[in-house]
């Protein structure tokens, strides 16, 4: 092997000089300035005399540094899965990283927690719509066919249950109803039947099915006799929930009636997210039967009196005489009961008897007492609110039973001005309100009794 020659060797000493050189240099500058930075010295000085010490600083700043870095990382990742259109199963990566929910909880979660989130926006819902109306399929219960109609059913969503068509309003007085279905099953369709109120409850009761007919009708009367009749229309309505019962939901459509072609169709559905709890269903008015009002029977209040019934314990009952007074035709008024409210003068005593007490068939009959009665066209029964006792002790008369009436004492009337409000109802007529003021004497009699509606 060859030694390096005297240029080699000369220029490494060159160099090593130049180094020696810098070094100095850069020492000599590093002290000049520690003189001037106290500080820095003795920091530089405590780090030489404790190097252990130093070690665990640097490890302290070091993991508090890595942190930092990882926080201002995460909020960078989650900001950019706010941003994006899908998100988890859905991004068209394909990964499964953890997204932020678009929830009211502002909750944060992976693919492995399970959180509560609100109704679905894009599209994960039901939604029934109304199709067509029409006659019941041949493959649709009930076996037994009799022409029965109703409303073709489309979900355009996923599972629906509890679909129910709300009852609505054909013309003033007159209203379809339907049935529930219990599921239309996702992307499926389903049929409802939808009928007229007020019939029979047998399907064989075909008026019942003529919705057709009953739109027809309402479209002529508003009409008229007009050469150029407009489409009639009423407004349909079904609510429904999704499976996990989290949310209600509603779909509205108009059910025109076409003059010029006779049929039905609807118009395009609107949707409603109604919430967790279940819309209570449009209720369809108590109708009154639908005989001319002059046949429907009419209670009227006849005035008080006062018997003396073989009834145990009382020696006199005091009542009011409620009468059917319509004469035109033989209509009975069905049901008839009374609530009783009963006020003292000093404001104290007050209290209501419900149902109120009848007295029946006398004198003809040993007496008999009720809670209701039937009254036929032109009959009178006794509506009883008082009584006085063997003991001369006034109270109001109350009843209990049903298939053996025991009529009893209640409430004692004590001395003083009395005032007693009744409102007497049935279920095919007006109701009648009657008001009365009375006196019970010291002797425990009842005395005065005059009406108060003039003064009421």
């Amino acid at each position: 092997m060859r030694r390096p020659g005297l240029a080699a060797a000369t220029g490494i000493l060159v160099l090593e000089w130049v180094g020696k050189l810098q070094e100095h240099i850069v020492l000599s500058w590093v002290a000049e300035h520690l003189a001037e930075q106290p500080l820095v010295a003795a920091a530089l000085k405590w780090a030489m005399d404790y190097p252990f010490e130093l070690a665990i600083v640097l490890v302290f700043v070091y993991i508090l540094v890595v942190v930092l870095k990882a926080r201002q990382i995460s909020r960078g990742a989650l900001l950019d899965n706010v941003d994006q259109h899908s998100q988890g199963f859905n991004s068209p990566s394909g990964d499964n990283s953890p997204v932020l929910i678009n929830s009211t909880h502002n909750i944060v979660a992976g693919r492995d927690v399970h959180v509560h989130q609100p109704p679905s926006t894009h599209g994960r819902q039901p939604r029934v719509a109304f199709v067509s109306y029409g006659p019941i399929p041949a493959t649709h219960l009930p076996s037994v066919q009799v022409g029965q109609t109703g409303f073709y059913l489309a979900n355009d969503g996923e599972a629906a249950y509890e679909v129910l068509i709300e009852p609505f309003e054909v013309e003033p007085m007159v209203w379809a109803r339907s049935k529930e279905i219990p599921r239309i099953e996702e992307k499926g369709s389903d049929y409802g039947l939808v009928w007229l109120a007020g019939h029979s409850p047998f399907a064989f009761d075909v008026g019942k099915w003529d919705l057709l007919g009953a739109m027809a009708k309402a479209s002529g009367e508003r009409n008229g006799h007009a050469m150029y009749r407009s489409d009639y229309s009423v407004e349909v309505s079904a609510i429904y929930r999704d499976a996990d019962n989290h949310c209600w939901y509603r779909t509205t459509a108009r059910l025109k009636y076409i003059a010029s072609q006779g049929r039905l169709e609807f118009e395009a559905p609107t949707f409603e997210t109604c919430g967790p709890t279940k819309p209570t269903p449009i209720p369809i008015p108590v109708l009154i039967p639908s005989i001319p009002p002059k046949l429907i029977p009419i209670l009227s209040d006849e005035g008080p009196g006062n018997v003396k019934p073989a009834a145990p314990n009382f020696k006199v009952m005091y009542f009011l005489g409620i009468k059917n007074v319509q004469s035109a035709a033989n209509v009975t008024a069905n049901n008839v009961r009374a609530k009783l409210s009963y006020s003292h003068a000093d404001g104290v005593d007050k209290f209501t008897v419900d149902p109120a007490t009848w007295l029946t068939m006398f004198p003809e009959m040993l007496a008999s007492f009720d809670s209701k009665v039937e009254l036929a066209a032109a009959v009178m029964e006794r509506l009883v609110f008082a009584g006085t006792t063997q003991e001369n002790e006034t109270c109001a008369v109350e009843t209990e039973g049903k298939a053996m009436t025991l009529v009893y004492c209640g409430k004692p009337l004590k001395y003083g001005h009395w005032r007693l409000d009744g409102l007497i109802e049935a279920d095919n007529c007006n109701a009648i309100a009657v008001s009365y003021e009375f006196g019970i004497a010291e002797d425990g009699t009842l005395f005065n009794l005059r009406s108060a509606i003039a003064v009421a």
